[in-house]
């Protein structure tokens, strides 16, 4: 296979980016999670269980209702104590999840 010029820059960036690229520890990892808080149909905020990494568009807590997953601007993800402190608070912007609701998370654990 011939490279040309164009490839071979191309190449050598995704080598670097391969290169530079750092594995998720397993034990970290963090599936079906669900949120604490009340499903009242009137609460819209929840809390995760543990600290995670929210960092779009690398690592993002995904969140799931009723095995939906959410879409990014459906709620908003913080640091309730405060910045660089990991992300712990769901807060959903446009519903409010009822008693027979399934609310979970994915995420990397902190």
């Amino acid at each position: 296979m011939k490279f040309t010029n164009n490839s071979n820059t191309l190449w050598r960036i995704v080598l670097a980016v391969i290169a530079n690229l750092k594995p998720v520890p397993l034990g970290k990892v963090r599936e079906q999670v669900d949120l604490i808080g009340n499903k009242d149909g009137n609460n819209r905020v929840f809390i995760l269980p543990e600290k995670a990494i929210h960092n779009p568009p690398y690592s993002r807590i995904k969140i799931y209702f009723d095995t939906r997953r959410l879409q990014d601007t459906e709620y908003i993800a913080e640091e309730s104590a405060g910045p660089g402190t990991g992300f712990d608070k769901i807060t959903f912007t446009y519903f409010s999840p009822k008693f027979s609701s399934s609310i979970f998370a994915d995420y990397l654990a902190l």
